[in-house]
């Protein structure tokens, strides 16, 4: 696998685009979160062209939204599992 190219970077959000023998794997990167998706190659989708073609802006919309998931994903975790302790529950230092 190796890269290819990159695509226009969404605000924070990195695109990078990877050839491996079958397929192209479009990673977008956002800080601690990334999602990749993988697409079979073919007569159509045959470089980095094609793939910046098919990358249409709904598509990275719905990228972006589900970062937004992923990080109140996290945050919930970190709730739940971590919570924040208030200035009740610590001992006094005297």
């Amino acid at each position: 696998m190796r890269i290819i190219g990159y695509l226009e970077d969404l605000g924070q959000v990195k695109i990078t685009v990877f050839k491996s023998d079958l397929r192209f794997i479009v990673k977008f990167e956002d800080g601690f979160f990334e999602q990749s998706y993988k697409f079979l190659a073919s007569d159509q989708l045959n470089g980095l062209n094609a793939v910046r073609e098919l990358i249409d802006d709904t598509f990275k919309k719905q990228v972006l939204t589900q970062f937004e998931q992923m990080r109140s994903n996290v945050s919930e975790l970190w709730e739940r599992q971590l919570p924040i302790a208030t200035e009740e529950e610590w001992e006094e230092i005297i």
